[in-house]
């Protein structure tokens, strides 16, 4: 196997994801396994793969730990659609031990935003899109004045894509 040190990123929704993720680490207990079932990956020692065993958010959720040790991320669909999870919850136990082996990695493209608010740097990283909206305000959000060198009217809201998610809502807004 090419990885050995995994983190299971379960969904603490879903009795069907707590289940499955017992039924893996059984099986491939030869691996060393960290699970996190609450999103706090404070507790996190190092690791090599990222599982996550949920749906789209748990991916999204889990995200944020593979950014942390550079390692990918192996998504288990326990949801109802999935468009992030590479392997079916019922199909898991059988398909698992070719991606544990390193067959198959995909790259995906990732958003990085900086921002300065009252003197203070903020760095955020999104797998999907990034959104930036006036929140509880009633005023347009007129600090942003230029994007990449162009110059921004004022807005209420701004949604930033990544291209596979940018494309999938297009196609999802000409098929409704």
């Amino acid at each position: 196997m090419k990885y050995k040190s995994i983190c299971s990123v379960i969904n603490p929704e879903s009795s069907q994801a707590v289940i499955l993720s017992k039924e893996i680490e059984s099986k491939f207990s030869d691996l060393s396994w960290q699970k996190v079932q609450d999103f706090n990956f404070e507790n996190i020692t190092k690791i090599d793969l990222v599982i996550a065993i949920g749906g789209d958010g748990t991916i999204l959720r889990a995200v944020s730990l593979a950014v942390k040790f550079d390692v990918p991320v192996l998504g288990i669909n326990m949801g109802t659609v999935g468009f992030m999870t590479d392997i079916e919850g019922d199909k898991a136990i059988g398909e698992i031990s070719d991606y544990l082996s390193g067959v198959r990695i995909e790259e995906r493209s990732m958003l990085e935003i900086e921002f300065v608010n009252s003197n203070k740097k903020y760095s955020y990283t999104a797998l999907n899109d990034i959104v930036i909206a006036r929140g509880s305000s009633i005023s347009m959000i007129e600090t942003i004045r230029e994007i990449d060198n162009i110059q921004c009217e004022p807005i209420e809201t701004l949604v930033l894509d990544v291209p596979e998610v940018a494309v999938g809502s297009c196609i999802e807004k000409l098929g409704s």
